[in-house]
Formats: structure tokens, sequence, C-alpha cells
């Protein structure tokens, strides 16, 4: 007998529907940075071309069309915003444009959707993001990625205290700072995505 090795994520429908359209929407900060273009355009080719597999409907990819809209909008229209709030959850010796265009887009659109406030509880933002870091990164990212939006949902008194204070910023400090050189790292000295 096969053992059932899917994730949660892809047994639950709505859920699968949900994540993928977070993962796509990071797909889409992603282009919209690097192409410069305006989160209208890459919605829609989103929704026209890369949700639909082919002309039969049942191959069209299962995904939360409303919550990848709203996030990707949401992420152009509050952009300085996202923007600042980030950089106040960085410590003084990196900026957010010192960070990957990858891993500025999982945060951005991660903290977009805290914004939202659309019913989703806090933590479980928080692990989405943190899943689908690990789903680009193998290294330290996911818990840079983890510490940082706790430190947000905290500062938007979303949460009270870290969800995981132990482990959140002991993973931070680490992945801005090599302790054996006591100066902040950069993507390469890491090994991460270039």
């Amino acid at each position: 007998m096969k053992k059932d090795t899917q994730s949660p994520i892809k047994k639950n429908g709505h859920r699968h529907d949900r994540h993928v359209a977070r993962i796509a929407a990071v797909q889409a900060l992603y282009q919209i940075e690097q192409v410069q273009i305006k989160a209208s355009v890459v919605i829609k080719e989103f929704i026209e071309h890369r949700f639909v597999m082919g002309v039969d409907q049942e191959k069209a990819l299962k995904v939360d069309q409303i919550l990848f809209t709203n996030l990707v909008e949401l992420t152009e229209i509050r952009a300085k915003d996202i923007d600042s709030i980030i950089s106040g959850a960085l410590s003084q010796e990196w900026s957010l444009f010192r960070l990957e265009y990858l891993l500025r887009a999982i945060l951005r659109v991660g903290c977009a959707e805290m914004l939202l406030d659309k019913g989703t509880p806090i933590p479980v933002i928080i692990n989405e993001y943190v899943t689908i870091t690990h789903e680009f990164y193998a290294g330290k990212e996911p818990g840079f990625v983890n510490g940082i939006l706790n430190k947000i949902a905290q500062t938007l008194g979303l949460i009270t205290q870290l969800e995981d204070p132990a482990e959140a910023a002991p993973e931070v400090v680490n992945f801005l700072k090599d302790p054996k050189t006591t100066e902040a790292t950069t993507w390469e000295d890491e090994g991460g995505a270039s």
C-alpha cells in the first residue's frame, strides 16, 4: 500500500486554490519588478493565459483569482506603505533593496495579505509565505521570512507577540550576519538565488 505523501495544501481544494493564488501573486510581483509593467497588465496575463492550460477548462489551474487579484492590486496601490513597513522590520544593516527580487516579492505579498484583513488568521498567512519560501529556497530564507513577517504582524498590532520568538529572532540575525565575520552577508555568500 502506498503511503499518502501529499501535503495538506494539495488535499484541501479551497486551501490549494488560495495557496496557488499566493504563489502566483509572488510570481506576478517578481515579473512587475523585473519588467517594470503595470499590475493590471500582469493580472490580465495570468488570468487569461497562465491559469488556463489549453482549451479544455478541466485542465485549468485551480486558483482563487479574487485573492490573486486583490493581493497584486493592493501591493501596487500601497507599494510605498508596504515597502516602508518591511523596511521597518529589517535590521539597520539591511535595506529592502539589498534583498533579492524574489524574497522582496514574498515579503511584499505577505505584508499585503496582512493588510487585506479578510478573516484569514495571521499565523496562517505567515505560515503560507514561509511554505512558499521553502518552495523556492533551501537555505535560511524561510526562517528569515518567518521572522520578518512576525515582526511586521507585531508592529501592525495584528499579533501581540512574535509567534515563535525563540526561533524567529535568531534566524533573522543569523541570516543577516555571518557569525564568522560579523559582517552582513550577501545572497551569494549564503548560496541564495541570484
